[in-house]
């Protein structure tokens, strides 16, 4: 439910412009409801609409799509949690709970708590997918050494929640461009079909 103190803070902010900050409950309570919903892949685009502002307000650097030169140590965990569960697809395919719906609310908030388990699992699935697939594992393993390279191991202990704001926004980007690229890749087969169709008949 929406507090009753939410939309004038919103029409205060959008009324001032830039200059005014929106208030930290607003950020506290949709990190709380993306921590509630992890479980079930959902992904609520107004929601993320407001972290951002409320993210540009604060002056932080936000992009509209997945910025792979932003260091910030929050956003690049959030990106790893995003390429953990691709590693893991791609290991063990569809599973009842992947690992960002068992591990977002703790990884979001306490980083090092559990990146060690995560990263050695990690490590395990790519070896899997090294026995199967060659290109996916060496494709992967860069992947994974690059996002690695942009943070201090071990990663933040505890993350605020402007920090866990950017770890959304890192995490969501990730996906975003995964299947960005899943969607690219169909389209692109689907084409090649569709021409090569009439010489086939």
């Amino acid at each position: 439910d929406v507090g009753p103190d939410v939309y004038p803070q919103l029409l205060s902010a959008a009324l001032r412009g830039a200059t005014d900050p929106l208030p930290d409950s607003i950020l506290v309570a949709c990190l709380n409801r993306i921590r509630a919903e992890a479980s079930q892949t959902l992904f609520k685009s107004h929601r993320m609409a407001l972290i951002k502002l409320f993210l540009l307000r604060r002056n932080q650097i936000v992009t509209e799509a997945l910025d792979e030169a932003n260091t910030n140590p929050a956003y690049v965990c959030g990106r790893l949690l995003a390429l953990f569960e691709e590693i893991q697809y791609a290991a063990l395919g569809d599973v009842n709970a992947n690992v960002g719906d068992k591990f977002y609310g703790i990884f979001s908030a306490t980083p090092s708590a559990v990146f060690a388990r995560l990263h050695e699992n990690a490590r395990k699935h790519l070896r899997k997918i090294r026995s199967e697939n060659a290109g996916a594992f060496y494709g992967m393993t860069e992947r994974l050494s690059k996002l690695m390279a942009l943070i201090d191991s071990p990663p933040p202990g505890v993350l605020s929640p402007l920090q866990q704001g950017m770890f959304a926004l890192g995490y969501y980007h990730q996906l975003h461009n995964r299947f960005q690229g899943i969607n690219e890749r169909k389209a692109a087969a689907a084409k090649r079909l569709e021409s090569e169709a009439p010489a086939n008949s």
